[in-house]
């Protein structure tokens, strides 16, 4: 088979992306970069005939997740509030890690819900931390991305 499944993608094979080398890629970078988004298509950039990097479209790589998104991170952040365990610190973990894709809206909610049940919750410490993390992503998205 000359074809993976990749998040969904059929991806060929990487002894069958076709291979350019640096020099050629840096000279006619706009015309491969249009070739990458139009025709959806990666190219092996090579350097003294080596493989050196791959330059592939970035939906290739995006995040998989739905509508339910922040729906579910709410909610797993509703219960991680009021756990003593493990928990709290795997839900922020994974907040963290996926900050850079939560949307606005999620985040003001993230912010509310955490600011409301603080006080009562056993580990108030790792919410001070990931409050101030949300925060600061807020701030960032308002004042940098222009976001509302």
């Amino acid at each position: 088979m000359s074809e993976i499944q990749f998040k969904g993608r059929l991806l060929k094979k990487t002894r069958e992306i076709p291979r350019i080398c640096r020099a050629e890629f840096a000279e006619n970078i706009d015309g491969y970069l249009d070739r990458i988004s139009s025709e959806n298509i990666a190219f092996i950039i090579t350097d003294e005939g080596k493989p050196s990097l791959v330059v592939c479209p970035a939906c290739w790589f995006s995040y998989c997740f739905d509508e339910e998104f922040g729906s579910t991170i709410i909610c797993a952040t509703k219960y991680a509030l009021g756990c003593d365990s493990v928990m709290p610190g795997t839900i922020c973990n994974y907040i963290r890690k996926n900050l850079p894709v939560i949307d606005m809206n999620t985040i003001k909610e993230l912010i509310g819900i955490i600011v409301e049940g603080i006080s009562s919750s056993p580990q108030q410490k790792v919410w001070e931390v990931m409050l101030k993390e949300l925060q600061e992503r807020k701030d960032y998205i308002e004042t940098v991305i222009g976001g509302k």
